[in-house]
């Protein structure tokens, strides 16, 4: 997640990809269990 980090620093819609990517992970996750 370092590299991420570093994105997050260079580009602020990261911020919004990132809340979007543990959306997809929550439901994935939920989905299994």
């Amino acid at each position: 997640m370092i590299w991420f980090s570093g994105r997050l620093q260079q580009d602020c819609h990261s911020l919004v990809a990132l809340e979007q990517l543990l959306d997809l992970l929550v439901i994935d996750l939920g989905s299994r269990w």
